[in-house]
Order: C-alpha cells, then sequence, then structure tokens
C-alpha cells in the first residue's frame, strides 16, 4: 500500500518479453538502463498480478513502478492495466517507452494522446490508460508546444 502523499509514476517498457536485443523491445531495454541509473537493477522482480517484471525507484521527487511485462507485445496493455489497478494510479500517471516505426533508430519522442498504431497494447487503449510517451525522466528537448520531442535515450542512430 501506499501513502496517498506520495507521487507515484508507472513507467512500463513495452516489447516482446523473451525477445532481446530487437527494436520491437527496445522499451524493455530502455527501462533496464533506467533502472541502473536509478541504482535498482538488481531488484527486479516477478509479479504474477501483472504478468510482469516490477521494481520500484525513487526520482526527481516521484515514486516510480518500472515496468516490463512478460507478454508479447499486442498483449502488453494487460500487465499495464493491471499494474494502474494494483498501484491506484490512472491516466496521466503512466508513462509507456515503445518503438516506433516513424522515428529514426536510436531517437525516442515523447507525445501525449495519440493511437494504438500498429496493434500495440489495444486493451489499454481501449480503457484510455495510456500516455503514449517516453519517460520525462530522460533528458529531452524541444520546443515550447512541440508535439513531439527528441530524448536521447542512450542509443546510437
Amino acid at each position: 500500500p501506499r501513502s496517498p502523499l506520495e507521487r507515484w509514476r508507472l513507467v512500463a517498457g513495452l516489447g516482446n518479453y523473451g525477445l532481446w536485443g530487437t527494436r520491437h523491445s527496445v522499451g524493455m531495454e530502455v527501462l533496464d538502463r533506467l533502472a541502473r541509473q536509478l541504482e535498482v537493477a538488481d531488484r527486479w522482480r516477478v509479479d504474477k498480478r501483472c504478468c510482469a517484471d516490477v521494481t520500484l525507484a525513487a526520482a526527481h521527487g516521484l515514486e516510480l513502478v518500472l515496468l516490463k511485462p512478460r507478454r508479447f507485445m499486442n498483449l502488453n496493455g494487460l500487465s499495464i492495466a493491471s499494474a494502474a489497478e494494483i498501484y491506484s494510479l490512472g491516466p496521466g500517471d503512466i508513462y509507456l517507452v515503445h518503438d516506433d516505426l516513424d522515428k529514426a533508430l536510436g531517437k525516442v519522442a515523447i507525445k501525449l494522446g495519440g493511437s494504438a498504431r500498429y496493434g500495440v497494447a489495444p486493451a489499454l487503449i481501449r480503457q484510455q490508460l495510456a500516455v503514449w510517451a517516453a519517460s520525462q525522466f530522460l533528458p529531452w528537448q524541444g520546443g515550447q508546444g512541440a508535439s513531439w520531442k527528441r530524448l536521447w535515450a542512450g542509443f546510437s542512430p
């Protein structure tokens, strides 16, 4: 149980569990890197309630739930919806990290809203739980009001 005074966020790395090193699983790779930077990489645990690997971290005054679903990409939304319920999180508390075939390899973009193009996490999108976004905890640049902002996630283009 969490204190209502704490500011919690769910950061989910989307991908195909077990297919490491593929572009489609870059969300999980980014979360592994983020966990190392936040010094919680050794605390990943399997949470059967949401069928995902989970670790908790703190950054920028926020409590983070880092989540890597143990499902194929098109079912990741089920894990995220379960985790949102477990941690009592709403749409504004959820950040998704995923690949986008429209972006150059190594570039990550922040976008609020959006659709489930390519069939990604359809159950989650239908429930209006998602913000198609990368994490605000990674360095980024972009003009105010820009709908897409580039992030450097430590990957070479």
